[in-house]
C-alpha cells in the first residue's frame, strides 16, 4: 500500500471526526444558549451532579482551572438557581456543591436534546457497521494510549 495514499485517507477520516465533533458541540452550545447557560457551566453542573458532595477545591482540580475562575462560574450558576453551596459539616471552610432541581431539569433537557441529535446523526448505520467502527476506534485509542505511555516513560 502506498503510504502517502494511506496517510491522505487518515487525514480525511480525522477531518470528518473533527467536523462531527464541532457540529455536535455547536448543537449542544446552541441548546445551552437557548437555556441561558454556557457549555462550560453545563459541564460544571454535570460534574457536580455525578460527584455527590464535591467541594470547590476538588471541582477546580477536576476541571483543571483556578479556584478563582471556578468561583465566578459557580456564582453565575447559583444566581441562576441551578446550584447551591452548603457549608461542609466536616470542614466549615469548605462548601459542598449541589445541583438544584431546576439544574437537574436543565441537565436532563440538554441530555434528551443531545440523545435525539446523536441518534439522528447515526441514522442508517447498521449494527455491523457500528461494531466495525467501535472496533477501529478501540484500536486507535489503544495506539494512542501506548504512545502516551512511551512519552511518559521518556520523561
Amino acid at each position: 500500500m502506498d503510504e502517502d495514499l494511506f496517510y491522505k485517507d487518515i487525514q480525511d477520516v480525522m477531518s470528518r471526526f473533527m467536523y462531527l465533533y464541532r457540529a455536535s458541540h455547536e448543537m449542544l452550545c446552541q441548546k445551552a444558549h437557548d437555556l441561558v447557560i454556557s457549555p462550560q457551566q453545563f459541564h460544571v453542573l454535570k460534574i457536580i451532579q455525578h460527584n455527590d458532595c464535591i467541594n470547590q477545591k476538588e471541582l477546580a482540580r477536576i476541571l483543571k482551572i483556578t479556584p478563582a475562575t471556578l468561583s465566578v462560574r459557580l456564582k453565575r450558576l447559583e444566581k441562576a438557581g441551578l446550584l447551591i453551596r452548603e457549608i461542609d459539616k466536616d470542614d466549615k471552610r469548605n462548601f459542598i456543591l449541589k445541583v438544584t432541581q431546576e439544574g437537574n431539569c436543565l441537565i436532563d433537557s440538554c441530555h434528551e436534546f443531545m440523545k435525539r441529535n446523536i441518534i439522528l446523526m447515526f441514522n442508517g448505520i447498521t449494527n455491523e457497521e457500528m461494531d466495525a467502527l467501535k472496533s477501529c476506534l478501540i484500536k486507535i485509542q489503544h495506539n494512542l494510549d501506548r504512545k502516551k505511555e512511551d512519552l511518559n516513560a521518556k520523561d
